[in-house]
């Protein structure tokens, strides 16, 4: 039997949710994925003028450059500078981690969305398939026997239109949320390394890498 996608009859109302909700997570997925772009081009832009005002020591331009700017990197940077626990000696008083984390975390807007349509769509799915079984069993009762059995395979199909929808639409938005994952971990990677070599000049001391990545591992497996 071939499937008609825009045939909504065999799906009733459920079907319809499912593609509503297949157009939200794709919206989504698109608007994440330009995002990150936007965000990876902003933070590599701003890391070479940062880190030429930190050897420079020009905090006062740096303040001004980073209030202009509103990528992640700029807003660690400018909350560190305008912190008056940071003496001029370099001491730091202050935790940095939570600052970045601060700035990572808001790169997962939108991305549990996605993840919550791709789980549930399978479950809208079969919850359509039950209905229209169902439906069918309830006609069979008040026909009476298997005397139609062209109608009652006719039926079967229809009703499990909605969990092959269902599916589809898991299976996508699943791969989409992966591939946005996976920008997120990198993006997030060079937001802590360039942070971290940035206030490790305003300190005057160097950071390790191996410190840097360990702490983004940890934070992609949370």
């Amino acid at each position: 039997m071939t499937i008609n996608w825009f045939d909504f009859s065999k799906g009733g109302v459920i079907l319809i949710v499912i593609l509503i909700l297949s157009f939200i997570g794709v919206a989504l997925f698109f608007e994440r994925l330009f995002y990150f772009l936007l965000v990876r081009h902003r933070v590599r832009k701003a890391y070479p003028e940062l880190r030429k005002m930190m050897i420079q020591r020009r905090f006062v331009a740096i303040s001004q450059w980073c209030a202009t700017h509103s990528d992640p990197l700029s807003n660690v940077i400018l909350k560190i500078v305008r912190t008056k626990e940071l003496t001029i000696s370099g001491e730091m008083k202050i935790d940095i981690v939570p600052i970045v984390d601060g700035e990572v975390s808001k790169l997962s807007l939108n991305l549990r969305s996605i993840s919550s349509i791709a789980s549930i769509s399978p479950l809208l799915g079969l919850l359509g398939t039950v209905v229209g079984m169902i439906q069918i069993f309830n006609a069979i009762q008040f026909k009476g026997g298997l005397r139609y059995q062209t109608e009652l395979a006719g039926g079967i199909g229809k009703a499990l239109t909605t969990t092959v929808a269902g599916l589809v639409v898991a299976i996508a938005l699943t791969i989409c949320f992966n591939i946005l994952r996976e920008f997120e971990d990198r993006i997030a990677d060079e937001i802590y390394s360039y942070s971290y070599e940035l206030i490790s000049l305003l300190r005057g001391v160097r950071v390790e890498k191996k410190g840097i990545k360990s702490i983004v591992r940890e934070d992609a497996n949370v």
